[in-house]
């Protein structure tokens, strides 16, 4: 579990994306992308570390794989949505496997969207995290989009 502060952003509200990968290779992409693009990011390797860091951060928009160590993405999502701190924070479900009933238990547990790995860049997946919190009110002032516009 690591926390990574935003190099390339000056200003200490950028938004927070918290990334729970139990592959080191793609948490990392990930990662860079995401804080190419103005976000801060929270790794997680584990679906524990990722409920803990949840919790501890309270993150913009959490990315979630379905097969991780100790708590599977499916479980901490659904422990995400009981916890009053959490259950508003959008979560995206990030997974290799392109079961249709994975996704259905996905979105009945609350996640935004169901994401094949292998079917989108990550430049895609920041424009979909941007769509998501950019919309917000609460996040208008904070978003990385109007930040580089200015």
């Amino acid at each position: 579990m690591t926390q990574t502060p935003n190099k390339t952003k000056k200003t200490p509200k950028a938004c927070q994306v918290l990334i729970a990968e139990d592959d080191p290779f793609i948490s990392k992409l990930y990662e860079k992308k995401f804080a190419l693009e103005g976000f801060k990011t929270l790794i997680a390797m584990d679906g524990k570390s990722a409920i803990k860091l949840a919790m501890t951060f309270k993150p913009d928009i959490i990315f979630l794989d379905i097969m991780m160590p100790k708590v599977s993405g499916l479980q901490a999502l659904k422990t995400l949505k009981r916890i009053p701190q959490c259950q508003n924070i959008p979560v995206f479900i990030i997974t290799n496997s392109a079961l249709i009933e994975e996704a259905k238990k996905a979105k009945k547990l609350g996640a935004i969207d169901f994401i094949v790995k292998t079917n989108i860049t990550p430049q895609e997946l920041v424009e979909k995290t941007l769509n998501v919190i950019c919309s917000s009110c609460q996040l208008k002032k904070r978003c990385p989009q109007k930040q580089k516009k200015k």
